[in-house]
């Protein structure tokens, strides 16, 4: 499907097939199930195209009638003239309302009131700039009724949706695979149709149409790893890093890694861990999503799960040398144990997200005067934990005060 006939070809494919789709769920405007609070089981398989073309492309059946209001559209503009640029703005309508429904269904909306929300979801400013202004003329037009959020941060539009977006539904990740990947299918569909409707448009609707897909249409690519962050997140249960990691007087536990030899074993807190990351790849089993869907999520959970180790060495008070060898030790063991989760995958290599805690950790062996250039050159760190970092080498250094309060003022 391309140019001019693209959205037509995809009408004409919608018509022959809308009736045996079974691409994950009714045709509600939600494109869940919200009858069952669960969408039916999708085709998931992996293809090489994009969109519809796609080898058994995920879309809901409500995103088939979308597509198929999106075509009627388009042909509709042909015989409008120069009243066309009213067909155009309704496909934008459409367009938005899904993807800002599927953002208040499954996004973290706390995440919009702080640059990161509470699972340390980032909202990419694209993101929030589009979900920001889509709320606004919501509210103006009365779109949609304001849902409230839900506890695992989309939102509640009533006991259905509480359902599927419990833990005992796996958060929805199911539904939230589903209403992603049809979302993207559709936004797509929208691009193979742009020719077609700049040609029709002409120059003075140009900009309109530039800011429709730069700032909605390539949206949904954010919104898709955004959805899957979060229910990554939300699957792998590791609020207790921090504390288990960092020396805590809450658990009675102090001076983990100020220690005096290296032995042979690895932390607790690492087999804990573990454990979790077990758990997670058999939540992601049941769930029978796409080897690649499945792949993002582990990636994401990586990601959490170095955020968190991060953080929670940050909050060793003292370290020696034989300490950051210990460190080193936990961080090769579960480094290790990603390897073969990766290996069952197709993969096998090191997953990338841990190299952050690595870098922290050998940096307790940057020379004194290199320290200041080192931490104004590696800014994925906070303040707070090149503070900290500051002051681990300080003390198994026996730094005078004064120098490492200079440090502290210069970097700060």
């Amino acid at each position: 499907m391309r140019g001019r006939g693209s959205m037509h070809d995809a009408g004409e494919y919608i018509d022959e097939e809308s009736q045996e789709v079974d691409g994950g769920a009714s045709a509600d405007d939600s494109g869940l199930s919200a009858r069952s609070g669960r969408a039916r089981k999708p085709q998931w398989t992996a293809g090489q195209g994009a969109g519809l073309s796609a080898e058994n492309p995920t879309v809901t059946a409500a995103s088939l009638h979308v597509l198929r209001c999106l075509a009627d559209y388009i042909r509709l503009s042909h015989v409008l003239g120069d009243a066309n640029h009213l067909v155009f703005m309704a496909i934008c309508t459409m367009f938005e309302s899904a993807l800002l429904f599927t953002f208040r269904t499954f996004g973290n909306q706390g995440a919009l009131e702080s640059h990161v929300g509470a699972g340390g979801e980032q909202l990419t400013p694209r993101l929030r700039g589009t979900i920001t202004r889509l709320r606004t003329q919501s509210r103006a037009g009365a779109v949609f009724a304001q849902p409230s959020p839900g506890p695992t941060g989309g939102a509640v539009g009533g006991a259905e949706n509480a359902a599927y977006t419990s833990s005992g539904n796996l958060y929805g990740l199911k539904e939230r695979c589903v209403a992603a990947e049809s979302l993207g299918a559709v936004a797509e569909e929208l691009k193979r149709a742009r020719s077609t409707m700049e040609s029709q448009l002409g120059a003075q609707n140009g900009r309109a149409v530039e800011h429709f897909f730069s700032r909605t249409v390539d949206v949904v690519e954010d919104l898709r790893e955004h959805m899957y962050k979060t229910v990554a997140r939300l699957l792998l249960s590791i609020d207790w890093m921090e504390e288990e990691i960092g020396d805590s007087e809450k658990l009675g536990a102090t001076k983990k890694y100020d220690r005096r030899e290296v032995g042979m074993q690895h932390s607790k807190w690492v087999d804990r861990l573990l454990g979790e990351f077990r758990q997670f790849g058999m939540k992601l089993k049941c769930a029978e999503v796409p080897v690649s869907v499945t792949q993002l999520l582990w990636e994401y959970s990586t990601e959490a799960c170095a955020e968190k180790m991060v953080e929670g060495l940050a909050r060793v008070r003292k370290c020696t040398a034989e300490g950051r060898a210990c460190m080193t030790l936990d961080l090769q063991v579960i480094v290790s144990a990603l390897k073969g989760h990766q290996q069952q995958l197709g993969g096998g290599r090191e997953p990338p997200n841990m190299r952050i805690v690595d870098t922290y950790i050998k940096a307790f062996y940057v020379p004194e005067g290199e320290l200041l250039h080192w931490a104004q050159t590696h800014q994925e760190y906070t303040l707070a934990q090149i503070i900290s970092l500051v002051n681990q080498i300080a003390g198994a250094n026996n730094w005078a005060r004064r120098t490492r309060a200079d440090l502290i003022a210069q970097i700060e």
